[in-house]
């Protein structure tokens, strides 16, 4: 993940001031990939931050910096928003109906099942994690900021969310509390591995874009989970679009729809697409009446007399959309437990399968059943970076194909290429079947060499020269397959200049006036065979 420095958004209907030099601090630019050159012209010396995976860029501009950037297609420059965590003021605990929030889910088809999400990784992204005996974190990652105007470090990890109640501490402990005597049951996944992600402090409301910032470590570090009990009233390109990029990269992002009131629509990030929305129901599956529910949300949750853990170790009763999500966070590490050959898509949709009528997922598990594996599987045919597969597949089922111990591919198909394997190396290849219900069998593995790499790259085509104002030479071409080769050497007038595995090159060197060059260019691949040679030829007349 590429970082370079500067805050967030802006929209430019509302930060368009007088001045041309007034700065609008903390403004987010969303960007399509190919935009990021034009953006760096634009910014010249303005401090920035790069975020790759979900292709942001935060920065303070000016107002001609702003128009400059609203002219480009598809880039979009917002200001940085508040969100709201949605959470209610909790209550004293006290003991009747202490477990009925895990009655509803039935969480105890999960327990006798040995279940406990321990193959997930969440991210909860919230207002900290106060840890304690019976709850762990893995990596505490601040992103808000200290405020010098208070007296406390609000940049530090303690969690003074929910009134000082704490309230990323609570949700985490709804989802991975050990068991204790208390809470006998612990949390819904109490073996998930959590990593708390402090985008707020409970002295100010947390900020857009550190919510964006969160998730794109989130996807840095392959978490499989998103925990995220806040909510915008406004619907920002720059968070929508971190959302579409967690799920790009696998991640199942899960919101609380808020606590406006049942005529209100769905919060942002709940209501987009890519998100799980959950909304909250009390012990009598009567849906909250806090709870947003104008649009339908995919699931509804206990969040009324939840206990939970406070910033301090104790236990009391919270109320909120907010403390109905991690309750669907950890019934996902439940089910990716269970079934673990379902991919991010299959879960979701097994979770859905699982709603009752109330739209409560109840977790009705039955115990693995095995399935019957490959008899076996032949190579059909093996070159230098190529293996093609015949499996004797069942029907309604798929094969997942692992390469060393990776899964590498999924098929419905009886015939599996593997494509862009070295040449001249030993692979273990496993195949295993899943089917339709997440069900799966034993691995079969065949061990096999890809053959030695004798035939050299196609040859590179379409070159271009062009004598720049400063004299040098730009040099561009094409490769038809760019997987089969390492690199490309570069000579001019038989003499090599340099090498690049990009399909350009610019000489170090101004070319002399009124001289014919002759520009060279080789494809090299991993092996070191070399192509046919491609030339170029250019004379500077100036």
């Amino acid at each position: 993940m590429k970082k370079l420095t500067i805050p967030f958004l802006l929209s430019l209907s509302l930060f368009l001031l007088n001045s041309t030099n007034t700065y609008a601090k903390e403004s987010i630019i969303t960007f399509p990939k190919n935009a990021v050159p034009k953006i760096e012209q634009i910014l010249e010396d303005t401090p920035y931050q790069l975020y790759e995976n979900v292709q942001v860029i935060t920065a303070d501009l000016s107002n001609t910096q702003i128009q400059q950037l609203h002219k480009m297609k598809s880039v979009v420059v917002e200001k940085d928003e508040h969100l709201i965590t949605e959470g209610k003021e909790s209550q004293v605990f006290s003991l009747p109906n202490i477990l009925w929030n895990f009655q509803s889910i039935k969480l105890d088809h999960a327990r006798k099942l040995n279940l406990t999400g321990a193959t997930s990784k969440i991210a909860v992204i919230d207002t900290g994690i106060n840890e304690n005996h019976y709850l762990k974190v893995r990596n505490h990652v601040v992103f808000s900021k200290d405020d010098p105007q208070t007296a406390i470090n609000e940049g530090d990890q303690k969690d003074r969310g929910h009134s000082g109640k704490g309230h990323g501490t609570a949700v985490a402990s709804i989802i991975a509390t050990k068991p204790f005597l208390t809470l006998s049951k612990g949390g819904v996944a109490p073996n998930a591995v959590i990593d708390s992600l402090k985008y707020a402090d409970g002295t100010k409301k947390g900020k857009s874009g550190d919510i964006v910032k969160a998730v794109d470590w989130a996807i840095e570090q392959k978490v499989d989970l998103i925990n995220l009990s806040s909510g915008l009233q406004k619907d920002l390109t720059s968070i929508h679009q971190s959302m579409i990029k967690a799920r790009e990269a696998g991640i199942i992002v899960v919101a609380s729809a808020g606590n406006d009131g049942q005529d209100h629509p769905l919060r942002y990030p709940a209501s987009y697409k890519e998100v799980i929305s959950v909304g909250s129901i009390n012990q009598y599956a009567d849906i909250s009446s806090f709870s947003n529910s104008r649009d339908a949300v995919d699931f509804l949750a206990p969040g009324e007399a939840i206990n939970a853990f406070t910033s301090n170790g104790s236990v009391q009763k919270m109320y909120g959309t907010s403390f109905a999500a991690p309750h669907i966070t950890g019934m996902f590490a439940l089910l990716a437990e269970r079934y673990p050959y379902m991919t991010d898509t299959q879960l979701i949709e097994k979770l859905k399968s699982l709603r009752n009528a109330h739209l409560v997922p109840e977790l009705n598990l039955k115990p693995v059943k095995m399935i019957d594996p490959p008899t076996s599987f032949v190579y059909q045919s093996i070159t230098d970076h190529e293996m093609t597969l015949q499996v004797d597949l069942p029907k309604k089922t798929e094969a997942i194909v692992s390469i060393n111990g990776v899964e590498a591919t999924r098929s419905s198909k009886s015939i599996i290429k593997l494509k862009k394997l070295k040449s001249n190396t030993p692979y273990s290849v496993g195949v295993r079947f899943t089917d339709m219900d997440g069900q799966w069998s034993d691995e079969v593995v065949k061990g096999a060499n890809t053959l030695l790499d004798k035939s050299p790259p196609d040859v590179p085509y379409d070159t271009t020269s062009i004598v720049l104002k400063s004299n040098q030479v730009s040099l561009k071409w094409k490769l038809k397959k760019p997987q089969d080769f390492s690199h490309f050497l570069i000579y001019e007038n038989k003499k090599r200049i340099g090498q690049t595995k990009n399909n350009h090159f610019t000489t170090v060197k101004a070319i002399a006036k009124k001289k014919h060059f002759t520009y060279t260019i080789v494809a090299v691949d991993e092996v070191g065979n070399r192509s046919k040679k491609a030339y170029s030829k250019v004379i500077r007349y100036r």
